[in-house]
């Protein structure tokens, strides 16, 4: 049987800032440029919902999960891996968008809270 070599998150978005690094991407990167990186992000969720087939939507989420580890980097290079390590509380607050007919539970059950 052979071994699989499991990456924890932080590895990836490591490796990730580092290949967009020798790629010329995020080079001058300042909290400036936020609005800027979270409008790509955005537009890839968008080219992801709009794709046909399912294979380029797969592709284009790819793309979402790359461009978002790579900012994180930018952001605060090792929170990531912070975040396991030291586990901390986030508070959150559930704005269903779309609820059963005739019920007022979303569809999408919360595992934080009742909603």
């Amino acid at each position: 049987m052979t071994a699989i070599a499991v990456r924890t998150v932080q590895e990836l978005a490591t490796d990730t800032r580092a290949i967009n690094l020798v790629n010329g991407w995020g080079t001058t990167f300042t909290m400036a440029d936020l609005p800027g990186y979270l409008a790509l992000l955005h537009s890839e969720v968008t080219e992801a919902f709009q794709a046909t087939p399912h294979d380029e939507t797969a592709c284009e989420l790819g793309d979402v999960i790359v461009r978002a580890l790579d900012l994180c980097e930018l952001i605060q290079p090792g929170v990531i891996g912070a975040l396991y390590i030291e586990g901390p509380t986030l508070e959150t607050t559930c704005f269903p968008a779309r609820t059963n007919p005739g019920t007022s539970r979303s569809p999408w059950p919360c595992s934080i809270c009742t909603v």
